[in-house]
């Protein structure tokens, strides 16, 4: 009994490190598509800034964009 107990308790040990892993994988990669999400809306907002001013026009958002990226 006390064997089969043992045993039963590595068996759960093991099905909670490996759904612990899996938890911990998924959360990364959520953490990765935001990132790439922010750099994706910068690189936008940096286009958009360059082509504005090309054009001569400056927004207060565009401008406070820029100072951001300035820091």
């Amino acid at each position: 009994m006390a064997k089969h107990l043992i045993q039963q308790d590595g068996e759960i040990k093991e099905m909670f490190t490996g759904y612990s892993l899996l938890l911990t994988d998924n959360e990364h990669g959520m953490q990765l598509n935001r990132a790439i999400d922010e750099y994706r809306r910068e690189y936008e907002v940096l286009v958009d800034a360059v082509t504005n001013s090309q054009k001569g026009v400056f927004s207060r958002s565009l401008l406070h964009q820029l100072r951001f990226w300035s820091k």
